[in-house]
């Protein structure tokens, strides 16, 4: 059967320069602890736990409101400047369920658990990176947002590095409403050549998904879009579902 046919525009994203971040695919729960590993260029940050609450995003912010009344979380600050610092804190779970501690699709704004990872940047603008965690079946991150000055964001994946001191930048699509029930992505792949694949000249700009290449620009994907009647990845051949366009150019 023919893959489908990519219809829609080719999507625009934002990039994001990150100076605090949770690595998605280091959390884990030790015994009646939740463990998780922050990297920090910063001279300071804090985060704070959240449980079994509901997620609402309003006017570009994220607000929490727990399932039943409780004392609102502690803010734990780290100091200093960290790379895979692991931290390891005790969880209060007697009065949690276990369907609170499941993400269920069908019910996308309940939340088993939140860490708001919260920092200022050096010129003052104020960041708050959210990763959401499911308890069970299997402690798993499924989505993680980014609340910036301009409004919240889905972070879609982290790469690269650069000249500022930051840890990276995070490709991130803008919503109000962030689609539930997705995974951590995996990386961006970049085979680091900076021409697009198909023209050879201008810079490579736009990511293939689900595959995740880096591989082309932007004019060259609106052609994969309209023109290339097997909808394939020019690198890897995997169906084309959707192409997300990033700003890589230097201001």
């Amino acid at each position: 059967m023919a893959a489908a046919r990519v219809t829609a525009e080719v999507k625009d994203a934002k990039n994001v320069e990150g100076f605090c971040t949770i690595h998605s695919k280091k959390v884990k729960v030790v015994g009646d602890c939740i463990s998780f590993v922050v990297t920090t260029t910063l001279p300071v940050c804090d985060y704070e736990i959240h449980v079994a609450i509901r997620e609402t995003i309003r006017k570009g912010e994220v607000i929490f409101t727990p399932n039943r009344a409780k004392q609102p979380p502690q803010r734990i600050t780290i100091e200093g400047e960290h790379d895979d610092l692991e931290l390891v804190v005790p969880l209060e779970l007697d009065q949690v369920s276990d369907q609170e501690k499941q993400y269920i699709k069908e019910y996308p704004k309940q939340i088993p658990m939140a860490i708001a990872l919260r920092y200022v940047l050096p010129n003052g603008q104020s960041m708050v990176e959210y990763t959401y965690i499911q308890l069970l079946p299997k402690p798993k991150v499924f989505r993680q947002l980014i609340q910036t000055p301009e409004g919240v964001f889905k972070v879609e994946s982290m790469f690269g590095g650069d000249d500022d001191g930051g840890i990276g930048t995070a490709v991130v699509a803008q919503s109000d409403s962030p689609q539930p029930g997705q995974e951590s992505p995996a990386p961006i792949e970049d085979d680091g050549e900076d021409e697009c694949v198909i023209c050879l000249t201008e810079l490579k700009d736009t990511v293939v998904l689900p595959c995740r290449h880096l591989c082309v620009c932007k004019d060259c994907a609106e052609r994969l879009r309209t023109e290339n009647v097997q909808q394939k990845c020019p690198v890897c051949r995997a169906p084309i579902e959707q192409l997300l366009h990033i700003d890589r150019h230097k201001e």
